[in-house]
């Protein structure tokens, strides 16, 4: 009896922190379609327009809370195979932020004569500590195995953003 429900308790153990992982590959799903959002509408811009930049402005914070919400709902440590999979969604992920980073330094002009760069420059800084926060969280939670090539993507990410960064 005392071994069916020790055995009881670390399978509901076992399905929650799977439970947990699902619902954290879906907040990383979603952060890769914020990415890819933000990407599309600073591809589509030429930065004339308050309309579009209030519209790159939200999606910009859009993303960032998917970033924050990400890290606080992350699980304390994942598996090999669940850290394959993030990498996976995450390195698809970084094409778009490359594309989000040179938009953002090509259009720096525009809005500084527009004069909302300061704004710009907010969200940036607001992005770059968010995936501060969610890379070093997911670095702690990777495995062993995983944890240099989970820094080396968290590390591509903050070059390319720091990049935008830097021109603001």
């Amino acid at each position: 009896m005392k071994f069916t429900s020790t055995f009881a308790v670390l399978v509901l153990a076992a399905a929650g922190v799977a439970a947990d992982f699902a619902s954290f590959k879906v907040e990383t799903r979603g952060i890769h379609t914020s990415v890819n959002d933000l990407s599309t509408l600073l591809v589509a811009t030429q930065g004339a327009s308050y309309a579009e930049a209030l519209k790159i402005d939200a999606a910009a914070k859009k993303l960032n809370n998917d970033l924050k919400t990400a890290t606080g709902n992350a699980p304390k440590t994942i598996t090999k195979a669940q850290g394959y999979a993030l990498l996976t969604i995450l390195g698809q992920t970084y094409q778009n932020v490359t594309v989000i980073s040179q938009r953002l330094q090509d259009l720096q002009p525009v809005w500084t004569q527009k004069g909302i760069a300061g704004i710009v420059k907010s969200d940036i800084s607001a992005l770059v500590a968010s995936i501060k926060s969610f890379g070093g969280t997911l670095v702690t939670a990777a495995p062993e195995s995983l944890k240099a090539p989970a820094n080396k993507l968290v590390t591509k990410y903050l070059v390319s953003v720091n990049a935008a960064l830097a021109v603001y």
